[in-house]
């Protein structure tokens, strides 16, 4: 990204992240700065070393995780070849407890936001007990992330790598040569979904959270023209065409209401 000017640009905020990783995540930064730049917001990361989140858990302090706006944000990469401490392909409760340990100690040490991600199911997997127990303790972890995260939403938001891959779709998600040879499983256009994700979570520890949706009724709300057509010929049919679209659509405010959104008309 290049600079507003000769010196450093001055911005009106600075998020400051941690990251914790089991995989080499580096190649996200350009993307993180971009979106932070559009909202004026700065950035400052430190990217803790390879595989060594619990001794980088062990050296954080309330000093360097308490700074205005700071956030951790926890990468694993659930595969066997990443994840050592769990066995992947055993009991699903041997995951559970590998990433309840993980995220209670994040909890203890650190007091501003988490972010953590949920797990890839396998893709290409020959069909086999273990292979079978592998994508089953993936589901389990994902159920166990999702619930974590929302039993402690007042800390812990959710990037959803499940969903982000599946969006991307296989080409775009994995370089499979730099996931041998660097530990860096992911290719760039899944890092830019991930980056933009990270910062939409990150604008709402920054005050950028849009909290009102104001929205017209005719022709917004439902087909057609109250003051014309009379409420009988509105078009709002659940089932029916395109009365099922605009039915949705308020399903989908209501939704947002029920977050803390605030309607106007």
């Amino acid at each position: 990204v290049t600079a507003r000017g000769t010196d450093s640009p001055a911005f009106e905020q600075t998020v400051r992240l941690r990251w914790l990783r089991n995989c080499t995540l580096e190649g996200i930064e350009p993307y993180l700065r971009y979106y932070l730049y559009d909202a004026n917001i700065g950035l400052e990361v430190v990217f803790g070393g390879y595989d060594t989140i619990r001794q980088d858990l062990a050296m954080l302090s309330a000093a360097s995780t308490n700074s205005t706006h700071a956030a951790t944000v926890l990468s694993l990469f659930g595969d066997p070849a990443f994840v050592r401490e769990a066995d992947l392909n055993g009991a699903p409760e041997n995951v559970v407890s590998y990433l309840g340990g993980i995220f209670n100690d994040i909890k203890a040490r650190c007091q501003h936001l988490v972010i953590v991600n949920t797990w890839i199911p396998p893709l290409r997997v020959v069909k086999s007990a273990s292979a079978s127990g592998l994508e089953r303790n993936v589901r389990t972890a994902n159920a166990f992330i999702r619930d974590y995260v929302e039993s402690h939403s007042g800390q812990f938001a959710l990037a959803d790598w499940e969903r982000l891959a599946a969006t991307a779709g296989e080409q775009n998600t994995f370089d499979y040569r730099f996931y041998y040879s660097s530990k860096a499983p992911f290719r760039h256009h899944f890092l830019k979904l991930l980056a933009h994700e990270i910062v939409r979570t990150l604008g709402v520890v920054c005050g950028r959270a849009k909290k009102c949706l104001v929205l017209d009724c005719d022709d917004t709300l439902w087909k057609g023209i109250l003051s014309e057509d009379g409420p009988g010929a509105l078009q709002l049919d659940p089932n029916e065409f395109p009365g099922n679209v605009y039915y949705r659509f308020q399903e989908t405010v209501l939704a947002l209401q029920k977050q803390g959104i605030l309607l106007c008309l």
